[in-house]
């Protein structure tokens, strides 16, 4: 089979050859960051908005980010030479602090970090669950908070452990609470929930200020569907009319059943289904 391509530090090289210095402060330390997009035919879905949340997750984290002029090209170049131009395809840019020989306090001359993948996606499975819904469960949020500022760091454990519980348990996220019984957000999605024909879902200053969140109820807004941003606590969760999950892969896939309790009807709801259609046409602008 042939070896993928990947990005690293601007150059291109087949997977089996790509090389990360164990010295790399992303793998000591997790001091990086990165962003999950979506391409469609070779053009990458909300680009923009990505690269703006990148760039201030590293202006905050005191990460250069001069080398990125070029990331959009490096990302089409990259999708050309794995064959993934007339498809669907899943790209991650990670952004570290590059290598350092030093300890916690970062030494002032790292040159920064990147790397960027591209991989086809399984689109029959991400269509199965648009259709049909998926199961979540909720899990306490352990300590420290689920997001750093507002970041997308590389500092993604507590992530990886809710999801391997949801998948224990029979379900394909894990819903974090906070210990006021509020929702946050998934391991890896952000949540919404419709009441009485209102859309609602945590406050951004609560969660990861996801790109396809803020393009849902931006899109949700535009077509007459009144948004709210605000608590949500886990009785209003599961006693619900509809609720739904967005993240860049999977766009909106519909919630159907909480901690195995189904969801409004158990299925798909109306608003969903709406907000469903009007983003896949946004996507294919």
């Amino acid at each position: 089979m042939k070896r993928p391509k990947v990005y690293i530090n601007q150059r291109m090289v087949s997977s089996h050859r790509a090389m990360v210095s164990v010295f790399d402060r992303g793998l000591n330390y997790g001091d990086g960051l990165f962003e999950t997009m979506k391409a469609h035919r070779g053009r990458v879905l909300l680009f923009r908005e990505h690269t703006e949340r990148l760039l201030s997750g590293a202006r905050t984290l005191g990460i250069p980010t001069h080398h990125l002029y070029e990331l959009e090209d490096r990302v089409h170049r990259l999708l050309r030479a794995n064959g993934l131009e007339d498809t669907e395809a899943y790209v991650k840019v990670i952004l570290t602090r590059g290598v350092d020989h030093g300890g916690h306090l970062p030494s002032s001359c790292t040159e920064p970090t990147t790397i960027i993948m591209a991989k086809p996606l399984d689109t029959i499975g991400l269509k199965r669950m648009q259709k049909d819904g998926v199961k979540a469960v909720t899990v306490n949020a352990p300590g420290c908070c689920v997001t750093v500022g507002g970041i997308k760091s590389l500092n993604y454990l507590l992530n990886v452990l809710g999801r391997i519980e949801a998948s224990s348990r029979g379900a394909h996220e894990a819903i974090f609470t906070a210990p006021d019984n509020s929702v946050l957000e998934g391991t890896s999605s952000n949540v919404f929930i419709v009441k009485n024909g209102i859309i609602k879902t945590p406050s951004e200053r609560d969660v990861l200020p996801g790109v396809t969140r803020r393009a849902v109820i931006d899109l949700a807004l535009k077509i007459g569907i009144p948004v709210k941003e605000m608590r949500i606590g886990i009785r209003m969760l599961r006693n619900c009319d509809e609720a739904f999950l967005t993240n860049s892969i999977m766009d909106i896939v519909p919630l159907t059943n909480l901690d195995s309790s189904d969801i409004g009807k158990g299925r798909p709801g109306r608003l969903t289904r709406l907000l469903q259609a009007e983003y896949a046409r946004l996507c294919k602008r």
